[in-house]
């Protein structure tokens, strides 16, 4: 393997004075590094595919959309693996079935190191709002192969009278960065499992400095409770329709003054001895949306937001729906992995291997995500310190993100040296630079937003 990727330290130390990448660049394939050293020796086998070069076959069939059968990927992996021919395709699906079945959580663990070593770019970076860190959680449907594995595990949705579709769905909750677009925890459950439960599986990633951003399937006191217990603050849109609503929500609805806010007390967790339960104070937040006359038998809809962001002078509540509005993020990061990668053409029919791509992919959206802050140091140095809550500001195209990084990815596997793979991905870099733009003011006809859930003005 060392004499078929830039895995070998020696090469970085070369080339430490290249463009400020490089020192992002490097750190990452030090990760790589490390966690294939930590893959089991009996792996390793006469035939070609080692684990590291079953990794690379994988972030490359992630990071380059149009590689859409395995027998193109065998022909790009010629070059960069030094072979003496093309594989069988067949010898890359046995090595990945043996990577599963020995390496089951390998791929997540080397996603779980770069979001780790991501993290602390967004800190050195001071990629905040307010000195806080704004996370959205969302859950998707994704669709599976027909298999009876993947049935067993993850279900059939309903189709009426008694029937069930085809195709097995599996349900994808995430914890996305809402600022660098970094998915910090995410994990899968059956299709009928709940956007709950998906929080609940990664809750302990969430710490002091956090900001929760969700929508009205996940309020819950439990989960409320946890999230305070570990410091971590939240701003939730709550449901407020009478069946469903809590009751400070239903009573602040109700007030008949109207009030645009207020603070009030809720009871959570179990009693304590005094046999009364914990109170906390909460602020809810109250938006009417001015849709025009209502259909007949309709009301005009009422957005209620509940935080724990209590002082208003620090916290308007303006900028704190404008804030809310970021969560609209994770919806264009779902549609990203569906449309720009093909979340849901699968390269395998197993449910381990299935898990195993989905892992591959966040891994690979890591990496875009580390590339993008260096690009954006670019596009400050050439265009002035940008604001991260100005919806004006000079942003990259995530399409031409992803295919920068893809080229840079392959140009990094057919070299050893990591300089001369800089200086040739410099003309990607600087193209990806200039083809930032703002969002255009005052567009004709005007894009106004219509629901609590719908993007910000333009």
């Amino acid at each position: 393997m060392a004499n078929a990727m830039v895995v070998n330290p020696m090469d970085w130390r070369r080339s430490a004075t290249a463009w400020p990448l490089h020192t992002h660049t490097r750190a990452l394939l030090t990760v790589l590094v490390e966690h294939f050293r930590t893959l089991d020796i009996r792996f390793k086998r006469r035939r070609i595919w080692t684990p590291e070069r079953v990794v690379v076959g994988m972030l490359t069939l992630i990071s380059q959309p149009c590689i859409s059968s395995l027998e193109k990927l065998m022909s790009e992996l010629v070059e960069p693996f030094l072979l003496p021919c093309i594989p069988s395709d067949s010898t890359f699906v046995e090595a990945r079935q043996k990577f599963a079945k020995q390496f089951p959580t390998a791929m997540r663990n080397l996603w779980q190191r770069l979001v780790e070593h991501a993290v602390e770019l967004i800190a050195k970076s001071r990629r905040t709002i307010g000195g806080l860190q704004w996370v959205a959680v969302d859950g998707t449907w994704v669709w599976a192969p027909h298999e009876a594995g993947n049935i067993a595990r993850w279900g059939q949705p309903k189709a009426g009278e008694g029937k069930k579709l085809h195709f097995p769905q599996m349900l994808l909750v995430t914890a996305l960065d809402a600022l660098t677009r970094v998915p910090l925890a995410a994990t899968v459950l059956p299709h009928d499992g709940s956007e709950r439960a998906g929080l609940r599986a990664f809750i302990d990633e969430f710490k002091t400095g956090m900001v929760l951003l969700v929508d009205r399937g996940f309020p819950a006191k439990d989960l409320l409770a946890s999230l305070v217990a570990r410091g971590a603050d939240v701003l939730w849109c709550m449901g407020t329709a009478e069946c469903n609503s809590w009751d400070c929500v239903h009573r602040f609805r109700q007030d008949p003054a109207k009030p645009l806010e207020a603070i009030v007390f809720l009871p959570l967790g179990p009693k304590g001895a005094d046999g009364l339960p914990t109170l906390i104070h909460v602020r809810l937040i109250r938006r009417v949306f001015s849709r025009g006359r209502p259909k007949k038998g309709q009301k005009r809809e009422v957005l209620v937001l509940m935080t724990t962001q209590l002082y208003a002078t620090a916290w308007p509540a303006d900028k704190l729906i404008a804030l809310y509005e970021r969560r609209w993020v994770i919806e264009d990061w779902f549609r990203d992995i569906k449309v720009c990668f093909g979340l849901e053409s699968f390269h395998c029919r197993s449910d381990a291997l299935i898990e195993q791509e989905i892992h591959s992919l966040l891994a690979w959206i890591t990496v875009c995500a580390i590339v993008e802050r260096d690009a954006y140091r670019r596009v400050e140095c050439s265009r002035g310190r940008q604001n991260p809550s100005d919806h004006h500001r000079f942003q990259i195209n995530h399409s031409n993100l992803y295919r920068v990084a893809a080229h840079l990815f392959a140009r990094l596997l057919r070299t050893n040296d990591i300089a001369a793979a800089l200086a040739e991905s410099e003309i990607d870099l600087r193209w990806l630079d200039s083809t930032a733009r703002r969002r255009r003011p005052n567009r004709s006809p005007p894009r106004s937003r219509k629901a609590c859930y719908g993007r910000w003005n333009a």
